[in-house]
């Protein structure tokens, strides 16, 4: 039986646990939007939101810009960060609708189980990890799921039963790794891609923390109610990750190895070569345009184009993938 990383029965003082990581649990906060994030290991909760914060100034700095560039697209939403404790923007669940049209899709069809599965608070806590990369084998489509946490919808999946346009999301996955590969120069190691709602209009409304002597605590935020969702893609946890140089040594040791090092998040030549194609063309666009703001040198432009073709290498020397059969250009 398929099985999500359940949280445990327990509370900390009144915060719900409403998800796990490899860097820490997030706890909600009752009656706000934000979240709390805490863990063990203070080094890679530092890191996490250190580069959270790298990330999102980042997505500040370009938004302006990748709008122009995509005025079709809603620029990807990361959590805001605010303050030492780690407090961040809480992503709230899938809505109760969706997440009960998944129970009945995918869980054991026995009526009593399925009831039971949505009256289980901790499916509550339903995000959408979003694997492109990734069909669902046969196999594993004949075995139910049994929990909705970090729930994995592969290509096939996405395509079949939610009828989700693959493309955008290939589209809005590749601006985000631009960004994350030329402007904030983070290589997005174990970083995640998952579909989850947030409150109609709250995007934005906090500048990322800047450390520097002039730094200010951010602003209180009031509470407010839940009423009115919308369902973005969102990027998240950057504990595993590493800060890159621009240069080709890094494209090749640090972010051609995170690509391959990740959840199958990202598009493959070698699964679904047209949507390759539309991430190949939606990863270079951005990388160029923030490349030519930031006026780097001639050599320096060509990186994102050999980390296409690193992508593309690997992939052939892995899968025995036929470039010349396979491969369509948008």
């Amino acid at each position: 039986m398929h099985s999500g990383r359940k949280p445990p029965a327990s509370e900390e003082s009144g915060y719900r646990i409403i998800g796990r990581g490899t860097a820490g649990t997030i706890f909600e906060i009752p009656g706000s939007e934000l979240a709390v994030k805490k863990g063990p290991n203070v080094d890679a909760i530092w890191d996490d939101f250190r580069l959270t914060n790298k990330v999102n100034k980042a997505f500040a700095d370009d938004r302006e810009m990748l709008q122009a560039l995509f005025p079709e697209m809603v620029i990807q939403r990361l959590q805001n960060v605010f303050g030492a404790a780690f407090e961040v923007d809480r992503i709230m669940p899938i809505p109760k609708a969706e997440r009960e049209e998944l129970i009945d899709r995918y869980f054991e069809q026995d009526e009593e189980a399925k009831e039971k599965a949505k009256n289980d608070q901790s499916n509550e806590s339903c995000l959408i990890g979003v694997y492109l990369g990734e069909n669902e084998l046969e196999k594993q489509a004949e075995e139910p799921y049994d929990n909705l946490e970090n729930f994995p919808m592969r290509l096939n999946m996405l395509e079949e039963h939610l009828q989700e346009d693959t493309s955008i999301l290939a589209t809005e996955m590749a601006i985000a790794l631009a960004v994350l590969h030329w402007q904030a120069q983070v290589d997005g190691q174990d970083c995640e891609f998952v579909l989850g709602s947030s409150i109609a209009g709250m995007a934005d409304r906090r500048a990322p923390l800047q450390f520097g002597p002039d730094s200010r605590p951010q602003e209180v935020v009031a509470t407010r109610l839940f009423n009115k969702r919308e369902i973005s893609l969102w990027v998240l946890n950057f504990d595993k990750a590493v800060e890159t140089e621009l240069s080709i040594q890094d494209v090749h040791t640090r972010l051609v190895n995170a690509f391959f090092g990740n959840d199958p998040y990202f598009p493959r030549p070698d699964v679904d070569p047209l949507l390759w194609g539309h991430f190949i063309n939606a990863y270079l666009r951005p990388s160029q345009a923030v490349l030519r703001r930031r006026q780097v040198g001639g050599d320096t432009l060509s990186l994102p184009q050999e980390f296409i073709d690193r992508v593309v290498a690997k992939c052939k020397k892995d899968k025995l993938w036929d470039p010349e059969k396979d491969i369509i250009f948008g």
